[in-house]
């Protein structure tokens, strides 16, 4: 047959249990009336579906509906109305699909990254020579943009949540509509085997990092994780400290990382941050112990002891990226009415908005306590007025450019720990 010939259907084709299945399920959530205009009776929409012409140079099906025509891509129509496999349309927006060894992730813009260029449409394996994922990226502008079969799953299992019920039908009979476009669509898709945890992370913060694309989640955690206890470093009996390097750090503060760029709340953003360079105290304690001398003196002990206190373990942090200090200081000085959320919110001896500290262990030292003071703000003060948690809007906006900052130092931290 040549390329561009077209070929009705004949009957055998439909598969009519699903296609039943379909109407039941996804048309008749339309109102009654636009049913009865439009789609018309179950019987009369299975009809119109065996009467499909198939276009073979734009590899669609197009469909009359007694007046409404409707253009399949050849995945889609293959999947919802001749294949055997049993589909599903009810899967939630928001929740993630496991299916044949793969999850679907759908993602969205993140509210603390905004990128002015993204990159353009199209699907991205994660792996040149593995099947280990795919990126995609909806060209939604596009009349006549499809879903890929790699990720097209994802849209078909939540067509009933994302059928557009109040859709502005054409008056125009002549022109056929494009199916995707009766429905929300997906805008960045996701997909990647069910066995490369450490990969999605990575994945993830990458398309965080570089695209401002996070997760989109049904629902919303406002949950406030409390800060870890070190309950005991020091062995007297056996002369040995009890701390080692957690194996586990890197993925953990990743997913701290990807909970910030997905929080609305300005507060939990910055807590969420904050839990990445928490999640790396126990490593930068443990390579301050390495580098000492040998403790037998009270000295040694002492800086020891000292440092097992969260503030001084966060200037370990801080003080790790020190080559990076001419730009801290410039990341500080964007930030708006830094001065007054100070004199609101901190003790009268931690301001940044007259920093002028050359030294890099001064300027580390400050830039701890001034992070320091703001997670307990919003940690142990719940309801004075006082609280970072009771904000006004410009407030808000002076907190989100604080967070920047952090988010600048948390990916320094980034860079000088993970190997990607």
């Amino acid at each position: 047959m040549a390329k561009g010939s077209s070929r009705v259907m004949s009957m055998i084709d439909i598969n009519e249990q699903k296609t039943r299945k379909f109407y039941s399920e996804v048309i008749s959530l339309y109102p009654p009336e636009v049913i009865d205009i439009l789609w018309r009776s179950k019987t009369e929409f299975l009809d119109s579906l065996k009467g499909a012409v198939y276009k073979g140079d734009n590899k669609e099906y197009e469909v009359d509906f007694s007046g409404l025509k409707i253009k399949f891509s050849k995945p889609i129509f293959n999947i919802l109305f001749l294949n055997k496999t049993v589909i599903k349309f009810d899967k939630p927006i928001g929740q993630r699909l496991e299916l044949n060894n793969y999850i679907y992730l759908e993602l969205r813009e993140s509210p603390l990254v905004n990128l002015e260029d993204k990159e353009s449409a199209g699907l991205f394996p994660l792996s040149r020579r593995y099947y280990w994922g795919y990126f995609f990226i909806n060209e939604d502008s596009r009349d006549d943009s499809y879903y890929p079969k790699e990720v097209l799953s994802l849209f078909i299992f939540q067509l009933k949540e994302r059928l557009i019920k109040d859709y502005a039908f054409s008056a125009n009979l002549d022109i056929y509509i494009n199916f995707c476009s009766l429905f929300e669509s997906i805008k960045y898709i996701l997909k990647i085997k069910k066995d490369k945890e450490t990969l999605k992370e990575k994945a993830l913060y990458r398309l965080c990092t570089d695209f401002g694309l996070i997760e989109r989640k049904r629902y919303t955690t406002t949950k406030i994780n409390m800060s870890q206890n070190i309950n005991e470093i020091y062995d007297k009996d056996t002369n040995y400290f009890l701390l080692t390097a957690r194996k586990q750090y890197n993925i953990d503060s990743l997913k701290f990382y990807l909970s910030a760029m997905e929080n609305l709340d300005p507060s939990y953003q910055f807590l969420e941050l904050y839990h990445v360079l928490e999640s790396y105290f126990y490593k930068y304690f443990y390579n301050y112990i390495k580098n000492l001398k040998k403790v037998e003196t009270k000295k040694e002990f002492g800086r020891i002891r000292e440092h097992i206190r969260e503030e001084q373990m966060l200037k370990l942090v801080i003080k790790d990226i020190s080559n990076e200090f001419s730009q801290l200081k410039q990341e500080i000085a964007n930030i708006d009415n830094i001065g007054q959320f100070c004199d609101n919110f901190l003790p009268r001896n931690v301001n940044l908005d007259n920093l002028d500290e050359d030294e890099e262990e001064k300027f580390s030292n400050k830039l701890s306590d001034f992070i320091y003071q703001i997670r307990n703000n919003i940690v142990h003060t719940k309801e004075s007025n006082k609280s970072i948690r009771n904000l006004s809007e410009g407030e808000q906006r002076t907190l989100m450019e604080i967070n920047k900052l952090l988010l600048f130092v948390v990916r320094k931290v980034f860079d000088e720990n993970i190997e990607w």
